[in-house]
């Protein structure tokens, strides 16, 4: 609101100037005043922008930025953490799986060396 009021004001001016004849009263100061109005209003918009609106809306983009990093390193924190849950239960399960096949393999080699040593020789 603060950004129209100003310029609704100079652009009143500006074409109530436009519409008064230059040889009425107000003449060639009038002619200046109305184009001054209109520059001014030109200056206040670029002040405007610069010094209000640009600063502001890269503090909200900040602020919406570093609460997205913040949300994507929740997130990347938190799949690095089952990715080591997944490994070690990964591994676990590896070991005790070459445990039991070891255990199949000493057992299956057992039996074939008693069986090799209860044969009878020819």
């Amino acid at each position: 609101m603060m950004t129209v009021i100003p310029i609704l004001m100079f652009s009143g001016l500006f074409i109530v100037a436009q519409q008064v004849p230059v040889d009425s009263t107000f003449g060639l100061v009038g002619k200046i005043v109305s184009q001054l109005g209109a520059l001014g209003v030109l200056a206040w918009y670029c002040w405007y922008v610069t010094v209000r609106a640009i600063p502001d809306m890269q503090k909200r983009m900040d602020t919406i930025l570093e609460a997205e990093r913040a949300h994507d390193e929740a997130r990347s924190d938190k799949l690095t953490d089952a990715i080591a849950i997944f490994m070690q239960a990964y591994n676990l399960h590896n070991r005790e799986a070459t445990q039991e096949r070891q255990a199949i393999r000493d057992d299956i080699s057992g039996y074939l060396l008693a069986k090799e040593h209860d044969k009878p020789k020819e």
